[in-house]
């Protein structure tokens, strides 16, 4: 009887011993059990989501490790550098739209102009002695010819209805352009009588700068001649906008017969006074 029990001792042991070397099937670190997590709480599946998280990461090295994280959150990373982008976009662009607006000058018949878009905007910055936080903008490459057709005949605005928009949403203080610009506008009602948009002292001063003009029908001062433009042929300032033609006239918009601070500046700075 002993015998036998000491005999089923040493079965008992030898089946342990065989079981103990069997080896456990590994657990798949990369595979969800779907029916298992649709019995958790969201708490739960968090947890266990981040538990299995932890043990993929534990098992590769530090390169393995930097790849998986990489391909793992690429959509994070794509939708945090979007979203810091977004925001920089907004914030430059609110930034940008609450800018005091000093100047704004189109420039006619010269085609792209570089050099003006640049000198205009620093010399009135620096004889007003602002720094760069404010807008202003020269608006060049613009055609007004002495035309009798002006309709449109594109599916875009034509130089003269951008001039119209820039006009009536008060966005123009100066048109500077050559003896076709004011041809053209002298009879449009688009700028303004010179004398009745600046005060009397400024006008004695550059009274001998002053071009008369007439409308061609009776839409600008009764058909009369009126003061339709400035010459700022040969100074300083129109020689150094480096414009490809010599005479050179400075109209007033008629969106300037008040609110024209800025229009009279420019003719201060033009003529040095």
């Amino acid at each position: 009887m002993e015998k036998e029990n000491d005999n089923m001792k040493s079965k008992i042991d030898t089946d342990d011993k065989n079981t103990s070397n069997i080896k456990k099937p590994e657990e798949n670190l990369y595979s969800e059990n779907a029916l298992e997590l649709s019995r958790m709480s969201f708490k739960e599946r968090q947890s266990y989501k981040k538990e299995l998280q932890a043990k993929r990461l534990a098992s590769m090295d530090a390169g393995e490790r930097r790849r998986y994280i990489l391909h793992y959150y690429k959509w994070h990373f794509a939708g945090g550098i979007f979203l810091i982008l977004f925001l920089y976009l907004l914030g430059h662009t609110i930034y940008k739209a609450n800018l005091p607006t000093e100047l704004i000058v189109a420039i006619t018949n010269d085609g792209p102009n570089a050099i003006a878009e640049k000198y205009i905007p620093d010399t009135f910055r620096s004889y007003y002695e602002l720094d760069s936080k404010n807008i202003i903008q020269v608006f060049t490459d613009l055609t007004i010819d002495n035309t009798d057709d002006v309709a449109i005949r594109q599916s875009t605005l034509t130089d003269y209805e951008k001039m119209i928009v820039y006009i009536t949403s008060d966005k123009l203080d100066a048109i500077i352009g050559n003896e076709q610009t004011l041809n053209y506008y002298r009879s449009t009602g688009d700028i303004a009588v010179i004398d009745a948009c600046i005060d009397k002292e400024l006008y004695s001063q550059i009274e001998k700068y002053i071009v008369t003009a007439s409308s061609d029908d009776t839409y600008m001062n009764e058909g009369k001649p009126y003061s339709a433009a400035i010459d700022i042929s040969g100074t300083e300032f129109a020689n150094n906008c480096n414009l490809s033609y010599d005479k050179v006239y400075l109209m007033i918009p008629n969106n300037r017969y008040t609110d024209n601070t800025n229009t009279i500046r420019l003719i201060r700075l033009i003529f040095g006074l």
